[in-house]
C-alpha cells in the first residue's frame, strides 16, 4: 500500500476513505511516520455540527497552496450554505461525486490511486 501512495503522491493529493475501522488513520500515520512526512489528517464524527469550524480548522492546518496554478482552501461563504450536503462529502457520496467536486475545485484530473477490500485511495492532479 505504501509504493501506492508513494505512486499517488508524485502526482497530486490523496484521499483516503473507507467504513469505520478499515485502518485509515493507521495507515495515514504510519505511512506519514515511515516516510517522514507532513499532512493533515482531518477527522470529524457525527458530533461536529458547525460547518463553519471544520472549514476554519481545515484551513489553518493545510499546508499553503502550491504549483504552477496554487488554489487556495474553500472558504465557507453563504452561498455554499443551500448545498452543505454536495460541498462536504464522504465515502458515501461515491467516486463519481468525489470526482465532479474534485475536478469542479479545479483539478483536470482524478483517478482512483488504489483500492483494498475497505479503502479507496484518490489521485487529484491539477
Amino acid at each position: 500500500m505504501f509504493r501506492q501512495l508513494d505512486s499517488a503522491r508524485e502526482r497530486g493529493s490523496v484521499w483516503v476513505m473507507g467504513p469505520p475501522g478499515a485502518g485509515k488513520t493507521s495507515l495515514a500515520a504510519s505511512y506519514w511516520r515511515a516516510r517522514r512526512l507532513a499532512g493533515v489528517w482531518y477527522d470529524i464524527d457525527p458530533g461536529d455540527a458547525d460547518p463553519a469550524s471544520f472549514f476554519h480548522y481545515l484551513s489553518l492546518a493545510a499546508p499553503k497552496p502550491r504549483g504552477k496554478h496554487p488554489a487556495p482552501l474553500l472558504t465557507l461563504t453563504p452561498e455554499y450554505l443551500a448545498d452543505l450536503v454536495g460541498l462536504c462529502l464522504g465515502a458515501q457520496a461515491g467516486e463519481e461525486r468525489l470526482r465532479v467536486v474534485v475536478r469542479d475545485g479545479g483539478f483536470s484530473r482524478f483517478r482512483r490511486a488504489a483500492q483494498t477490500p475497505f479503502n479507496l485511495i484518490f489521485e487529484a492532479r491539477a
